[in-house]
């Protein structure tokens, strides 16, 4: 028998995306707090950081990139979705698909399934 979806009150969700946008925790963690799973969070990412975890947030589409030290920017990022139900849907749409393709432990489990697959052929 299916469990039936659980739904989330408004102040529940306020204080993940708080937690979220604050950037102490990773989406895991806060699932885990939560006791969600990171893909029910469907939360548009607004990133402040370079690099990997930028270009993983640019490729996948999944949210918007901001500049740390220009708060502004991060303010007219939050208007930007406000302002633009499709984008924000789209956000929230590629979210969970972008969580399952970056997930540490099945990334970790890949390689260590490439690892042993190398091993055997020696």
């Amino acid at each position: 028998m299916r469990r039936p979806r659980r739904t989330f009150s408004p102040e529940f969700r306020a204080k993940v995306t708080l937690a979220a946008l604050k950037g102490d925790r990773t989406a895991v963690e806060l699932a885990e707090q939560g006791e969600l799973h990171p893909n029910q969070m469907a939360i548009p990412v607004l990133h402040g950081m370079q690099g990997v975890p930028a270009a993983i947030v640019e490729h996948e589409g999944i949210g918007l990139l901001f500049k740390p030290e220009n708060p502004e920017a991060l303010v007219n990022d939050l208007r930007r979705l406000a302002d633009d139900p499709e984008l924000l849907d789209r956000y929230k749409a590629n979210g969970p698909v972008g969580a399952q393709r970056y997930d540490r432990s099945a990334l970790a489990l890949k390689m260590l399934d490439i690892l042993m697959e190398k091993a055997t052929r020696l």
